[in-house]
C-alpha cells in the first residue's frame, strides 16, 4: 500500500487510521529498516511520500491530543509520546552495532551539532506547506515540548538536574 498508490490523495481520517496501524506495526513487528531493500527507485520515493505525509497526519494527531489536554497532564503524555517514539525507531548506536560497525556515524550522532537538523527542516518545510495556521501552532507547541521534556529527561539521566523540568507555557495553553 505504501508503493501501490498515492496515498496523499485519500481523506485524512483514512490517512490517519493507515498512520496508526504503522506505529502499532513499528512497535510490535519485525524489523522493518531493510524492507526497502528490493524497492524500485521510483517505489522507493513514492514510500518516502507517503510515509512524509502518514508523519505529518500522525503528529498533527498527536499535537490535538496535546492541545486539549489540561496542564498538568501534559507532562506525562509527552513522556509517553517520546517513549513511543523510542520504541517504534531503533537508534543510530543500535543500527551501527548491528552492522558491527564501533562508532555511530558522525552525521547521526547526537552528540554532533546540528545533527539530522537538516533533514528535519525539510520535514518541517513541506509539513507548514501542508497544514493550516492553526494546525501549524499545535505542532510547533508539541514539538517545543518534546524538545523540553528531552532535554529534562536526559539532564536527569546524566545528573545534571536534580527535579522535574515543569513543561513552559506553550501557545494555546
Amino acid at each position: 500500500m505504501l508503493i501501490s498508490r498515492d496515498l496523499t490523495k485519500e481523506p485524512r481520517d483514512k490517512r490517519l487510521a493507515i498512520a496508526l496501524e504503522i506505529e502499532q506495526l513499528a512497535r510490535t513487528g519485525p524489523d522493518w529498516r531493510t524492507m526497502d531493500q528490493d524497492l524500485t527507485p521510483e517505489q522507493r520515493r513514492r514510500a518516502e511520500e507517503n510515509l512524509t505525509e502518514l508523519l505529518r497526519v500522525w503528529f498533527l494527531a498527536k499535537a490535538d491530543e496535546y492541545a486539549a489536554l489540561e496542564r498538568a497532564k501534559r507532562n506525562a503524555f509527552v513522556d509517553g509520546l517520546i517513549d513511543s517514539l523510542f520504541a517504534m525507531v531503533p537508534s543510530a548506536a543500535s543500527q551501527a552495532k548491528l552492522e558491527g560497525k564501533s562508532k555511530v556515524p558522525a552525521k547521526l550522532d547526537a552528540k554532533t551539532k546540528g545533527a539530522g537538523q537538516a533533514t528535519f527542516v525539510q520535514f518541517l518545510a513541506k509539513w507548514q506547506e501542508q497544514t493550516t495556521a492553526e494546525e501549524w501552532a499545535k505542532a510547533i507547541a508539541l514539538m517545543m515540548a518534546l524538545q523540553e521534556r528531552g532535554q529534562a529527561r536526559a539532564d536527569k539521566v546524566l545528573g545534571n538536574q536534580s527535579k522535574p523540568v515543569p513543561a513552559k507555557s506553550t501557545p494555546g495553553s
